[in-house]
């Protein structure tokens, strides 16, 4: 089955996502912060990443580059609600 790594430092968020995966027929394996999906086991059978970009922590903008380089094939997905000193372009910017 493909997995897919979910990061988000709201649980609420987390569990939605993984839902939704879930009826997608992945896998999910949810992390709190990118700190612990470094942590996740190098398979060829994650194929996705969703992860949160503004968290505690490293955060995605920085964790994105880390997490392309352990899981190479997966495709991953940048996602925010908490970027509320941000203008919506420098959030964009940042992202990508």
């Amino acid at each position: 089955m493909r997995k897919a790594i979910i990061i988000d430092d709201s649980k609420a968020m987390a569990q939605l996502v993984s839902g939704l995966l879930s009826e997608f027929k992945y896998q999910p394996i949810i992390s709190f912060t990118i700190e612990d999906a470094l942590k996740v086991p190098v398979t060829p059978d994650v194929a996705v990443i969703v992860t949160d970009i503004f968290m505690p922590g490293m955060g995605g903008i920085e964790g994105i580059g880390l997490l392309r380089k352990r899981f190479p094939m997966a495709r991953i997905v940048a996602m925010t609600a908490g970027w509320d000193e941000m203008e919506s372009e420098d959030v964009l910017t940042a992202a990508l």
